[in-house]
């Protein structure tokens, strides 16, 4: 169930309702009473749900840092260029970058699949501009942002993958901390404007209120990033979506501290935080995969209006036991940003795909919805040319799909190389119907899966209205 904007002008007028009966002084019977018996209920709700969703002793969530990717297909990739010339002005004239051109065209149109370049580092007003790296100060970012650092990577052969890792600093994790401490009553609209006599008014439990709260939050985070990037870097996702902004795919990355270390301890602890972890949307079961160090949420599919976010989260203690910290001082959360980049990398190098055959799919979902309305409902003999051009959109979309199976298929052992960290995460709590599977299994299989599927109706669709569009050149030729 969606929850409206809190800004709703139902959600605001019915709050403001509930605020004045509460006031006032106890009626005994009629609309008021009712509204004063109705926000006692939302009272004694939020309270429970604020206990339930309390940390367990000594737990904490750190917020470490957002990793936002876009992809670039080969027709592409001059417009990338251009896009990183854009934002990073001047780097072609820096000596310490002046084979930028000639290197960006040797990486990105060889045939092979596989590398990655560091490109730059996007920093706040009031930050350093000095890297070994191009360097942009980009005004009006965010005050949690510490930096942003953005790589290539060649995922395969025909598409380029732009990472931005957007580091944040503490403010993000004590912003966080705020939301999800306030205690939050359910949602109410009321059917009428003014609630009295025989109103039947709508619910949204406080749950969905805390969780949306706190997903609006990061959701703008987000989208103000996407805001100043996109002038320069206007990739696959950013300008094929309809959705709002955020528009890219995402994977959060949390550190957890405080976890027990010994199974039964650690079952007893995930009892107790189960709400706490569920209030930030860390619902560690299902699809969820993970070591002794990592705990990996994958999402297979995307909410109604947003991007659903991956989630990466650190065990804490384990993870900084078993790494190697030399180089790195006294900054445990430099260690875990530096290795968990690497791990991010490998598992990305399979995962984008189920973000973009996700896209695919809603496109061939509405391709195929119009193809049959159109031959269900012929349009009239002079708009024939409509039908030609709908019919350019199913062929470059057939073309894309099957570039992208035929990819897949020559570089699925590199594919499975790359994906090599995710074989170590296991999956938590596999169905009972069948045994448990690796990440990087459960990454290729669906992958394929669905290659198969949209490959499947794709063509059916082509073949159908070719058929159709080719009977209507007949009778348009000969009436």
């Amino acid at each position: 169930m969606g929850l409206p904007s809190p800004q709703n002008f139902r959600a605001l007028l019915a709050n403001k309702y509930l605020d004045w009966a509460e006031k006032l002084p106890r009626f005994q019977g009629g609309w008021i009473a009712d509204l004063q018996v109705h926000r006692e209920f939302q009272r004694k709700h939020a309270v429970e749900l604020h206990k339930k969703t309390r940390p367990p002793e000594k737990t904490e969530l750190q917020y470490l840092y957002v990793r936002i990717f876009d992809i670039f297909n080969i027709e592409d990739f001059q417009d990338l260029y251009q896009g990183l010339l854009k934002l990073f002005s001047g780097v072609e004239k820096d000596f310490r970058h002046r084979d930028f051109l000639s290197d960006y065209k040797e990486f990105s149109e060889r045939i092979s699949a596989g590398g990655w370049k560091p490109i730059g580092i996007i920093r706040p007003e009031g930050k350093s501009n000095f890297h070994l790296f191009p360097t942009r100060i980009m005004p009006g970012l965010p005050a949690e942002i510490e930096e942003i650092r953005i790589n290539l990577h060649k995922v395969l052969p025909s598409i380029l993958m732009l990472t931005m890792d957007v580091i944040l600093n503490d403010h993000a994790t004590r912003h966080l901390k705020q939301l999800q401490e306030h205690v939050y009553l359910p949602q109410v609209q009321f059917s009428r404007i003014i609630p009295w006599r025989r109103c039947v008014w709508q619910e949204y439990p406080a749950e969905l209120v805390m969780n949306s709260a706190i997903q609006s939050w990061q959701d703008n985070l987000r989208s103000s990033i996407e805001t100043s990037l996109r002038p320069c870097l206007n990739g696959y996702f950013m300008h094929r979506s309809s959705r709002p902004l955020p528009r890219l795919p995402t994977i959060e990355v949390y550190g957890l501290q405080g976890i027990p270390q010994e199974p039964e301890a650690f079952d007893k602890w995930k009892s107790e935080a189960s709400g706490w972890l569920r209030s930030h949307g860390l619902i560690l079961d299902y699809d969820t995969y993970g070591d002794e160090r990592l705990l990996f949420r994958l999402h297979k599919s995307d909410r109604s209006y947003e991007i659903t976010p991956h989630c990466l989260v650190v065990l804490w203690e384990p993870y900084l036991r078993l790494t190697n910290k030399e180089g790195f001082g006294n900054d445990p959360r430099a260690v875990i940003e530096h290795y968990t980049e690497y791990t991010l990398t490998s598992i990305l190098s399979g995962s984008f795909l189920l973000f973009y055959l996700e896209s695919l799919q809603n496109e061939i979902e509405n391709l195929r919805s119009e193809a049959f309305n159109r031959i269900e409902h012929p349009l009239s003999r002079f708009r024939l040319l409509n039908n030609h051009r709908f019919y350019n959109s199913v062929q470059k979309n057939s073309i894309l799909l099957d570039r992208l199976r035929m990819e897949f298929e020559q570089r699925e052992d590199w594919i499975r190389g790359s994906l090599h960290e995710a074989k170590d995460l296991k999956e938590l709590t596999p169905p009972k119907t069948r045994e448990g599977k690796d990440l990087r299994e459960a990454i290729v299989s669906f992958a394929k899966w669905r290659l198969e599927v949209l490959g499947k109706h794709l063509t059916h669709v082509e073949k159908s209205f070719s058929e159709y569009l080719r009977m209507e050149n007949i009778e348009v030729m000969y009436p």
